[in-house]
C-alpha cells in the first residue's frame, strides 16, 4: 500500500487529491 501511495503523491493531480485523506505525514528527505 505504501507504494501506491508514495505514486499517487508523486503523480500529481487528481491522484494526489485522491489519496490526501489517507496521508497523515509528509517526510522530506533531503538526498545528501
Amino acid at each position: 500500500m505504501p507504494d501506491a501511495i508514495a505514486w499517487c503523491w508523486n503523480r500529481g493531480g487528481d491522484w494526489k487529491n485522491l489519496i490526501r485523506p489517507l496521508v497523515t505525514e509528509v517526510i522530506t528527505l533531503d538526498g545528501a
